[in-house]
């Protein structure tokens, strides 16, 4: 039974790091999770939307949705409405390839977003489209 949800629309670069603020402070304060990894896997995922789905140009539309399935359960959907990928192939590819990326590799510019949202959160999956994610986190 979903206890909360919150939704966020972000249409332009402008609301986009007060949206990661919002985020932070919705999990830690409104759904008390205070886990950085699982956020940046959020921010990975606002990422992934505006770079590749909208290919970094300026109008957009994002939706976040944030809920709090139950006490040990959070959900996170970050849709977009660009262009969409075979989001749950690469998943795969990026689970085998996390397996031999050296730690440090996290620390590059690119390339490591979806290492950071598998490590962050407890299950990822993508829609059909590639053009959604759904983000879940177990916590205490």
């Amino acid at each position: 039974m979903m206890k909360s949800m919150i939704k966020i629309c972000i249409k332009d670069d402008t609301t986009i790091s007060y949206t990661r603020e919002m985020i932070q402070r919705i999990l830690k304060d409104g759904m008390g999770v205070d886990d950085f990894l699982f956020e940046m896997s959020i921010n990975e995922a606002l990422n992934n939307a505006i770079l590749h789905g909208y290919e970094n140009r300026g109008q957009r539309k994002i939706m976040i949705s944030l809920a709090k399935l139950s006490e040990q359960r959070i959900s996170v959907r970050v849709k977009h409405y660009g262009k969409g990928f075979y989001g749950n192939k690469t998943l795969k590819r990026a689970e085998k390839m996390s397996e031999e990326m050296p730690p440090e590799d996290l620390f590059m510019e690119s390339g490591r977003g979806l290492k950071i949202m598998l490590e962050g959160a407890d299950h990822v999956c993508y829609n059909q489209k590639g053009d959604e994610v759904l983000l879940v986190k177990h916590v205490q």
